[in-house]
């Protein structure tokens, strides 16, 4: 089966490209982010520290009037350790009006919080814990992403991803965000899709799935699902989503281990410069986690967002958090 999508998505390639004359490329269109954060937390908040969270340089350009590429370095952390890394880096081959293939280096298409997890797109500092623990914002991956849009009415349209990817990997059990690697540790392969219908351009609706192994040899399964809404009704944008996931234990003294999450924001637009948002969210079974975020973006530019966040938390994670961001994207 593996083989039988991979040489259809090839021969997608072929066609499209072999239909249209190749006229040259076109020199590179370049951009970045950085931002700077502040974050107190602990007993009496006591705990404080400056971050400069992320620095990241992308490019993109075109090769071919249906052959694009994207590529995205990223440092975390002031660049410290491990955190110099490509977070993007693939071929986009648009083989008809209605489908693209993306094949190399992708944000895996589960769930739509990786598509507004940039400075300027997420309106908190902090990324919902769902996201973070399950959905797994910034979900880097290697493999073949099949996606599209279509219009079914003049107010309806529908997009969709299929993708096939390495997928995630070892790390402690119940632990999905740390298992994200772009080294495969397996033979086995994840194959997941993501369908949304898209109502007047205001309001998406859409679900994911995700299954594969996981372990290194091959034996124990990792099942991800998920839901998204999002509604922006004049200076008014909701924002929900809903993550599970089953992932069979490396061991048969252990049941399989359950995880869920939801979260839901609210923010408006007050002014063109000003927006308040506040967001609830909540891990259950694997975890016991809530979490409150009161937060206020600041736009003194179109591209600058000043932010302040308040974060009030229960369960496993109990102190509160302030957090401080100044962001830019160019």
């Amino acid at each position: 089966m593996i083989g039988t999508v991979l040489l259809a998505a090839l021969a997608l390639v072929a066609v499209a490209v072999g239909t249209t004359r190749a006229e040259g490329s076109y020199a590179p269109t370049i951009g970045g982010y950085l931002y700077t954060e502040f974050k107190a937390s602990g007993d009496d908040f006591a705990d404080r520290t400056f971050d400069i969270h992320y620095l990241a340089v992308y490019f993109v350009g075109q090769v071919h009037p249906k052959i694009f590429y994207y590529g995205e370095f990223e440092l975390e952390h002031g660049g410290k350790g491990d955190n110099v890394f490509v977070e993007q880096a693939y071929l986009d081959f648009h083989v008809h009006r209605f489908a693209a293939i993306k094949i190399g280096a992708i944000l895996t298409p589960f769930n739509r919080f990786d598509d507004f997890h940039e400075p300027l797109s997420n309106h908190l500092v902090t990324r919902p814990d769902v996201a973070r623990e399950i959905g797994v914002s910034a979900w880097k991956d290697v493999g073949v992403d099949v996606y599209g849009l279509t219009a079914v009415t003049p107010a309806l349209s529908l997009g969709y991803d299929l993708y096939l990817i390495n997928g995630l990997g070892n790390s402690a059990p119940g632990n999905i965000r740390g298992s994200r690697q772009y080294r495969d540790n397996n033979a086995s392969k994840t194959i997941g899709g993501r369908l949304e219908a898209v109502l007047m351009n205001r309001i998406s609706l859409g679900a994911s799935v995700s299954t594969g192994k996981w372990d290194e040899d091959d034996n124990y399964n990792l099942t991800m699902f998920g839901a998204h809404l999002r509604a922006v009704l004049g200076a008014a944008e909701f924002y929900g989503e809903f993550d599970s996931f089953v992932q069979e234990p490396d061991t048969t003294a252990t049941e399989d281990i359950k995880g869920s999450g939801f979260f839901a924001q609210l923010s408006y637009a007050v002014t063109p410069q000003l927006r308040p948002t506040v967001r609830f969210g909540q891990l259950s079974d694997w975890k016991d986690r809530d979490q409150l975020a009161l937060g206020l973006t600041y736009y003194p530019a179109s591209s600058v967002a000043i932010k302040g966040e308040y974060d009030l938390r229960s369960g496993d994670k109990k102190n509160d958090e302030i957090w401080l961001q100044t962001a830019v994207k160019w």
